[in-house]
């Protein structure tokens, strides 16, 4: 199992391959989000979105849309939004329907 300092060397190598892809479907037109993470407040809105730079920087933020790099296309906001709210549904249809199991030995 490899320590953090070892799997950190792997991940320059990696970066310079993950490029590669991201260029040829940039090429295709296709938008490539940045790497990204979000704090979520308890209410489920986002409090602050964080893109990370390729300097090893990140630029902070305020609010944004869950899934959603602060100017990424309408396109792909549209689609997150579809996405987000398909998830919710079915996360709230699942936390209202409840299981019911028979009992073997009232069989």
């Amino acid at each position: 199992m490899p320590d953090i300092l070892e799997s950190m060397a792997l991940m320059g190598p990696f970066e310079k391959l993950i490029e590669v892809f991201n260029t040829d479907v940039t090429a295709h037109g296709l938008y490539v989000s940045p790497s990204m993470v979000q704090v979520v407040n308890e209410d489920g809105s986002i409090e602050k979105s964080i893109v990370m730079n390729k300097d090893g920087t990140g630029t902070t933020t305020e609010g944004g849309v869950p899934g959603v790099p602060p100017g990424a296309p309408e396109a792909f906001v549209a689609m997150q939004e579809e996405n987000t709210k398909l998830f919710t549904d079915a996360a709230k249809r699942s936390a209202a329907t409840k299981c019911k199991f028979l009992n073997p030995i009232s069989l």
